[in-house]
C-alpha cells in the first residue's frame, strides 16, 4: 500500500519500474496503463497484471481529489502486511484529508484499535458524512460473500467492508458491475431505490459492532438459482436455464413489461456494455434477440410461435456478443432470484428462500437482510427488476407504512 503514496508524491517523472534485470522509466507503463484503460480491452489478456500501474497513473492525477471511499475501491486490489494500512495509507491524500481541520477524528490512524475497529469507524464516517449508505456496496468486494456467511469472521460485524482481503475486484449491483478502476469512481450510479432518501439512524445501539438503520421490508425471496458462472456464458445454456427452471414459471410480471424483456433486462441488471440504463437503449431488444438466436432461440420453453418469429426478425439488427459481455458482467458470481411476489432479480450467492429484500434510507439499491435472533446479518445488496427507481420507496409513503428499525450485526 505504501508504495501508492511514494508514486502519488515524488516530484517529477523520473521513477523506474524493475522487472528482474529489466528497468522500464515508469512514464512507460503509466501511458501504457492509460491507454488500455481508455480501450476498455476486457479481454486483454494481461490487463489485470496492469491494474496496479493504472491505479499508480490515477492516483497521482487525482491525488487530494478523490474521497477515502473511493481511493479504497481504486486500490482494491493492493496489499498491505498490517491489515490497517488498507486505511491508512491512504489518508495522506484523501480528499477529505485536506481540510484545514485535518484528518477527520474517526478516520485517525491509530494501531492501537483492531483493523475490525478501525474499519467499522471508516465505514460509520462515510455513512454519516455522506448520509448515503453507498459504502455498503463495498462489501462483497472485498470479502466473499460465501466466506462471509459461511465461515462468518466475528470479529468483523457483516456491516463493515473487510478491505484487507485484497481480491481482484468483483461485480456489485450498486455499481454496475464495473470493472474498471476508474469507473467504479467516475461512473455515476444509476438506481435511485429509496426514492434519494437520506439515511436516518433507527437510535443509538450502545456498541461500535452495532449499525442501526430504518426503511422498509418490501417482500422476500422465494427462489434462488445456484451461483451463475462465466461457462454458463461460454457454451450459452444460462438463460435457457434461467429461463426454464424460474422466469418462464411465472404468469405475467407485476410491471406490465412482456416477462421475456423483463427477463432480458433483469440478467443486465438493467446496465448496457456502456454502463448505461440498457431500458432505455435502442439497441437492447436487437442485441438480445441476437444473443439468443446465436445460441438457438428454440430452446427457450413457453414462447408461443409469434415471439420466436418475432426475436428471429429483430436478431438480424442486433449484437449478440454485446448482450453476453453485459449481462457476463453483471451476474458472474451471483445469483437469480424470484420473489415472493413474482418479481425477479440478481443477488448475492449466499442468499436463502425467506431473506428480506428491503429499502434502507440513504441507499440507492435494494439490499438482502436476515434475521437473526432478534437483529439482522447484512447479506449484500439486490437488484430486482422494476423495483430500483424509487416506486416502490413511494408505493409505501403512499400506503403510510410506518418505517421498521434493522439493527445490524
Amino acid at each position: 500500500m505504501w508504495v501508492i503514496q511514494e508514486a502519488v508524491f515524488s516530484k517529477g517523472w523520473d521513477q523506474k519500474a524493475f522487472c528482474g534485470d529489466l528497468e522500464i522509466p515508469y512514464v512507460i507503463i503509466h501511458v501504457s496503463a492509460e491507454w488500455i484503460s481508455y480501450q476498455r480491452w476486457s479481454a486483454f489478456p494481461t490487463k489485470r497484471g496492469l491494474l496496479p500501474a493504472i491505479t499508480l497513473a490515477q492516483a497521482r492525477g487525482e491525488a487530494n481529489h478523490t474521497t477515502l471511499e473511493d481511493l479504497l475501491l481504486l486500490t482494491a486490489h493492493f496489499q498491505s502486511t498490517d491489515p490497517r494500512d488498507k486505511l491508512f495509507a491512504l489518508l495522506g491524500f484523501a480528499a477529505e484529508c485536506q481540510r484545514s481541520i485535518g484528518v477527520p477524528e474517526a478516520l485517525q490512524p491509530n494501531y492501537l484499535i483492531s483493523a475490525s475497529e478501525a474499519f467499522a469507524r471508516a465505514t460509520r464516517y462515510f455513512i454519516e458524512s455522506s448520509q448515503s449508505l453507498g459504502v455498503l456496496s463495498h462489501i462483497g468486494i472485498f470479502s466473499e460473500f460465501r466466506e462471509r456467511c459461511e465461515s462468518p469472521d466475528t470479529e468483523f460485524p457483516t456491516w463493515v467492508p473487510q478491505w484487507h482481503r485484497g481480491k481482484p475486484l468483483q461485480r456489485t449491483v450498486t455499481l454496475a458491475s464495473f470493472k474498471d478502476p476508474g469507473d467504479w469512481v467516475h461512473r455515476p450510479v444509476p438506481y435511485s431505490a429509496s426514492d434519494n432518501s437520506i439515511f436516518m439512524k433507527s437510535g443509538p445501539t450502545g456498541s461500535s459492532k452495532i449499525l442501526g438503520l430504518q426503511g422498509f421490508r418490501l417482500d422476500r425471496i422465494k427462489h434462488v438459482s445456484p451461483v451463475i458462472t462465466a461457462q454458463q456464458y461460454v457454451d450459452f445454456s444460462l438463460v435457457s436455464v434461467m429461463w426454464r427452471e424460474y422466469a418462464s414459471k411465472l404468469v405475467h410480471y407485476p410491471t406490465g413489461e412482456s416477462l421475456l424483456r423483463s427477463f432480458s433486462l433483469t440478467m443486465l441488471v438493467d446496465a448496457n456494455i456502456q454502463h448505461e440504463v440498457a431500458s432505455k437503449d435502442p439497441k437492447h431488444d436487437a442485441d438480445f434477440a441476437s444473443y439468443l438466436v446465436t445460441w438457438d432461440v428454440t430452446k427457450l420453453s413457453n414462447l408461443g410461435k409469434e415471439y420466436h418469429d418475432a426475436l428471429l426478425l429483430n436478431s438480424t439488427k442486433g449484437d449478440g456478443h454485446r448482450y453476453g459481455v453485459a449481462a457476463s458482467n453483471a451476474t458472474v458470481g451471483r445469483s437469480f432470484c424470484i420473489t415472493e411476489s413474482g418479481w425477479m432479480g440478481i443477488c448475492p450467492p449466499t442468499a436463502k428462500p425467506g431473506d428480506l429484500i428491503c429499502i434502507l434510507f440513504g441507499g440507492n439499491v435494494l439490499y438482502l437482510l436476515r434475521r437473526k435472533r432478534g437483529h439482522s446479518i447484512f447479506i449484500g445488496n439486490c437488484y430486482i427488476h422494476g423495483r430500483m427507481d424509487g416506486d416502490a420507496m413511494r408505493e409505501q409513503i403512499r400506503r403510510h407504512s410506518p418505517a421498521e428499525a434493522f439493527e445490524l450485526r
